[in-house]
Protein backbone atom coordinates (compact mmCIF):
# COMPACT_ATOMS: atom_id res chain seq x y z
CA UNK A 1 0.00 0.00 0.00
CA UNK A 2 3.24 2.32 1.05
CA UNK A 3 4.09 2.08 -2.49
CA UNK A 4 1.37 2.38 -4.30
CA UNK A 5 0.11 5.62 -2.73
CA UNK A 6 4.56 7.15 -3.07
CA UNK A 7 3.42 6.17 -6.96
CA UNK A 8 0.55 8.11 -6.80
CA UNK A 9 2.62 11.62 -5.35
CA UNK A 10 5.20 10.73 -8.31
CA UNK A 11 2.72 11.11 -10.28
CA UNK A 12 1.37 13.81 -9.22
CA UNK A 13 4.92 15.58 -8.98
CA UNK A 14 5.29 14.44 -12.46
CA UNK A 15 6.47 17.43 -15.13
CA UNK A 16 4.55 17.81 -18.35
CA UNK A 17 6.95 18.98 -21.09
CA UNK A 18 5.67 20.75 -24.36
CA UNK A 19 8.61 21.45 -26.87
CA UNK A 20 8.75 24.17 -30.29
CA UNK A 21 11.49 24.38 -32.92
CA UNK A 22 12.88 28.17 -33.65
CA UNK A 23 14.23 27.96 -37.10
CA UNK A 24 15.78 30.66 -39.16
CA UNK A 25 14.80 30.52 -43.11
CA UNK A 26 14.03 27.03 -42.81
CA UNK A 27 17.34 26.22 -40.72
CA UNK A 28 17.43 25.27 -37.00
CA UNK A 29 18.17 27.59 -34.73
CA UNK A 30 16.88 26.31 -31.23
CA UNK A 31 13.89 25.21 -29.33
CA UNK A 32 11.40 26.26 -26.56
CA UNK A 33 10.24 23.99 -24.39
CA UNK A 34 7.46 24.55 -21.60
CA UNK A 35 7.59 22.47 -18.13
CA UNK A 36 4.48 22.25 -15.95
CA UNK A 37 4.84 21.16 -12.02
CA UNK A 38 1.92 21.59 -10.31
CA UNK A 39 1.16 25.46 -10.55
CA UNK A 40 4.67 26.11 -11.62
CA UNK A 41 5.72 26.66 -15.05
CA UNK A 42 9.44 26.82 -16.09
CA UNK A 43 9.90 28.37 -20.16
CA UNK A 44 13.66 27.66 -21.69
CA UNK A 45 13.79 29.44 -24.76
CA UNK A 46 17.20 28.86 -26.48
CA UNK A 47 18.17 30.03 -30.14
CA UNK A 48 21.09 31.20 -32.55
CA UNK A 49 22.01 31.94 -35.88
CA UNK A 50 24.61 33.85 -37.23
CA UNK A 51 25.30 35.75 -34.12
CA UNK A 52 21.55 36.63 -33.66
CA UNK A 53 19.54 34.87 -30.72
CA UNK A 54 18.04 35.08 -27.33
CA UNK A 55 19.08 32.59 -24.09
CA UNK A 56 15.89 33.29 -22.14
CA UNK A 57 13.94 31.42 -19.31
CA UNK A 58 10.96 32.89 -17.49
CA UNK A 59 9.04 31.14 -14.26
CA UNK A 60 5.77 31.93 -13.72
CA UNK A 61 2.89 30.57 -10.86
CA UNK A 62 -0.53 29.61 -12.43
CA UNK A 63 -3.57 30.08 -10.12
CA UNK A 64 -6.39 27.30 -10.92
CA UNK A 65 -8.23 29.71 -13.23
CA UNK A 66 -4.95 30.34 -15.34
CA UNK A 67 -4.10 33.56 -14.12
CA UNK A 68 -0.55 34.61 -14.06
CA UNK A 69 0.36 34.98 -10.60
CA UNK A 70 3.86 35.60 -10.48
CA UNK A 71 6.34 35.78 -13.14
CA UNK A 72 9.97 36.48 -13.58
CA UNK A 73 12.39 36.70 -16.42
CA UNK A 74 16.24 35.33 -15.89
CA UNK A 75 19.26 34.68 -18.68
CA UNK A 76 20.62 31.89 -19.24
CA UNK A 77 24.14 32.30 -19.14
CA UNK A 78 27.15 30.80 -21.51
CA UNK A 79 27.53 27.75 -19.77
CA UNK A 80 23.79 26.94 -19.60
CA UNK A 81 23.07 27.95 -15.93
CA UNK A 82 20.38 30.31 -15.23
CA UNK A 83 21.28 34.01 -13.67
CA UNK A 84 19.36 36.37 -11.53
CA UNK A 85 16.25 37.54 -12.06
CA UNK A 86 16.13 41.03 -14.30
CA UNK A 87 12.64 41.41 -14.51
CA UNK A 88 9.54 40.10 -12.00
CA UNK A 89 6.13 40.42 -10.71
CA UNK A 90 3.72 39.31 -8.53
CA UNK A 91 -0.26 39.53 -8.14
CA UNK A 92 -0.98 39.67 -4.15
CA UNK A 93 -4.91 39.94 -4.23
CA UNK A 94 -5.87 42.59 -6.59
CA UNK A 95 -2.45 44.63 -7.00
CA UNK A 96 0.78 44.12 -8.99
CA UNK A 97 3.90 44.27 -7.31
CA UNK A 98 6.80 44.96 -9.86
CA UNK A 99 9.86 46.62 -8.34
CA UNK A 100 8.86 49.36 -7.08
CA UNK A 101 5.47 49.85 -9.10
CA UNK A 102 2.01 49.37 -7.03
CA UNK A 103 -0.79 49.32 -9.14
CA UNK A 104 -4.62 47.74 -9.43
CA UNK A 105 -5.53 44.63 -11.94
CA UNK A 106 -8.08 45.71 -13.26
CA UNK A 107 -11.52 43.08 -13.92
CA UNK A 108 -9.97 40.63 -16.85
CA UNK A 109 -6.48 42.81 -16.71
CA UNK A 110 -3.43 41.06 -18.15
CA UNK A 111 -0.09 41.04 -16.27
CA UNK A 112 3.04 39.41 -18.14
CA UNK A 113 6.72 39.73 -18.42
CA UNK A 114 8.29 42.92 -20.92
CA UNK A 115 10.81 39.83 -21.37
CA UNK A 116 8.88 37.28 -21.97
CA UNK A 117 8.76 34.03 -25.12
CA UNK A 118 6.14 33.39 -27.74
CA UNK A 119 4.67 31.22 -25.03
CA UNK A 120 3.72 34.16 -23.04
CA UNK A 121 2.52 35.92 -26.38
CA UNK A 122 0.33 32.73 -27.02
CA UNK A 123 -1.26 32.54 -23.35
CA UNK A 124 -2.38 36.75 -23.74
CA UNK A 125 -3.84 35.63 -27.28
CA UNK A 126 -5.84 33.14 -25.32
CA UNK A 127 -6.81 35.23 -22.67
CA UNK A 128 -8.11 37.95 -24.90
CA UNK A 129 -10.18 35.51 -27.02
CA UNK A 130 -12.10 34.67 -23.85
CA UNK A 131 -12.57 38.59 -23.21
CA UNK A 132 -15.61 40.43 -24.28
CA UNK A 133 -15.01 42.29 -27.04
CA UNK A 134 -11.57 40.74 -27.04
CA UNK A 135 -9.75 43.47 -24.90
CA UNK A 136 -8.43 43.57 -21.73
CA UNK A 137 -6.92 46.42 -19.58
CA UNK A 138 -3.59 46.36 -19.04
CA UNK A 139 -0.96 46.99 -15.98
CA UNK A 140 -0.07 49.82 -15.01
CA UNK A 141 -2.56 51.88 -17.72
CA UNK A 142 -3.55 50.94 -21.15
CA UNK A 143 -5.07 48.33 -22.90
CA UNK A 144 -4.72 45.30 -25.73
CA UNK A 145 -6.90 44.18 -28.12
CA UNK A 146 -7.43 41.25 -30.10
CA UNK A 147 -8.38 40.29 -33.71
CA UNK A 148 -9.12 37.30 -34.96
CA UNK A 149 -7.58 36.98 -38.60
CA UNK A 150 -7.94 33.91 -39.49
CA UNK A 151 -9.87 30.30 -38.18
CA UNK A 152 -8.99 27.99 -40.68
CA UNK A 153 -8.90 23.77 -40.29
CA UNK A 154 -5.89 22.26 -42.15
CA UNK A 155 -4.78 18.67 -42.35
CA UNK A 156 -2.03 17.56 -40.41
CA UNK A 157 -0.89 14.00 -41.12
CA UNK A 158 -4.17 13.12 -42.06
CA UNK A 159 -5.95 14.65 -38.93
CA UNK A 160 -7.84 17.91 -39.01
CA UNK A 161 -5.77 20.64 -37.59
CA UNK A 162 -7.52 24.06 -36.29
CA UNK A 163 -5.57 26.77 -36.74
CA UNK A 164 -6.19 30.87 -35.68
CA UNK A 165 -4.39 33.51 -36.20
CA UNK A 166 -4.38 36.06 -33.78
CA UNK A 167 -2.70 39.93 -33.95
CA UNK A 168 -2.91 41.87 -30.58
CA UNK A 169 -2.42 45.99 -30.83
CA UNK A 170 -1.68 47.81 -27.19
CA UNK A 171 -3.12 51.58 -28.91
CA UNK A 172 0.25 53.04 -28.27
CA UNK A 173 1.36 52.69 -32.14
CA UNK A 174 3.15 49.84 -31.67
CA UNK A 175 2.75 47.35 -34.60
CA UNK A 176 0.52 44.94 -33.76
CA UNK A 177 1.84 41.34 -32.74
CA UNK A 178 0.86 38.18 -34.68
CA UNK A 179 0.25 34.45 -32.93
CA UNK A 180 -1.22 31.00 -34.37
CA UNK A 181 -3.37 29.02 -31.79
CA UNK A 182 -4.24 25.23 -32.07
CA UNK A 183 -8.43 24.79 -31.21
CA UNK A 184 -7.59 24.61 -27.74
CA UNK A 185 -5.40 27.98 -27.78
CA UNK A 186 -1.95 26.42 -27.49
CA UNK A 187 0.88 28.11 -28.87
CA UNK A 188 1.17 26.06 -32.91
CA UNK A 189 3.95 29.22 -34.52
CA UNK A 190 4.43 32.41 -34.34
CA UNK A 191 3.70 35.39 -36.73
CA UNK A 192 6.20 35.62 -40.37
CA UNK A 193 9.42 36.61 -38.70
CA UNK A 194 13.14 36.35 -39.25
CA UNK A 195 13.15 33.61 -36.19
CA UNK A 196 9.94 31.00 -35.96
CA UNK A 197 8.94 29.17 -32.87
CA UNK A 198 6.88 26.50 -33.70
CA UNK A 199 5.26 22.71 -33.23
CA UNK A 200 7.81 20.36 -34.40
CA UNK A 201 5.18 18.49 -36.82
CA UNK A 202 3.63 21.75 -37.71
CA UNK A 203 6.71 22.88 -39.55
CA UNK A 204 5.39 21.65 -42.71
CA UNK A 205 2.79 23.70 -42.42
CA UNK A 206 4.27 27.03 -42.09
CA UNK A 207 4.28 27.67 -45.87
CA UNK A 208 0.41 27.62 -45.77
CA UNK A 209 0.45 30.07 -42.37
CA UNK A 210 2.80 32.43 -44.19
CA UNK A 211 0.57 32.58 -47.04
CA UNK A 212 -2.44 33.35 -44.82
CA UNK A 213 -0.83 35.85 -43.05
CA UNK A 214 0.84 37.28 -45.54
CA UNK A 215 -2.29 38.03 -47.69
CA UNK A 216 -3.98 39.90 -44.56
CA UNK A 217 -1.00 41.84 -44.13
CA UNK A 218 -1.54 42.85 -47.89
CA UNK A 219 -4.88 43.62 -47.38
CA UNK A 220 -4.03 45.91 -44.51
CA UNK A 221 -1.40 47.70 -46.58
CA UNK A 222 -3.58 49.02 -49.32
CA UNK A 223 -6.34 49.57 -46.54
CA UNK A 224 -4.01 51.91 -45.09
CA UNK A 225 -2.83 53.15 -48.87
CA UNK A 226 -6.54 54.06 -49.19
Amino acid sequence: MTGFFAALLLSAAAADSSRWVVTNHGRPAGEMVATTRGDSLIVRFVFRDRNRGTRLETRYRRAATGVLVSGESRPILGGGEVGQPTEAFALVNDTVVAGTLRAALKPGGWVGLRNSTPWETAAMARHLLGRPGRVAPLVPNGEVRATLIADTTLRLRGRPLRARLVMMARGDGAPPVGVWLDGRGDLLATEVQWFITAREEVTTLLPVLRRIELAWRNREAERIAA
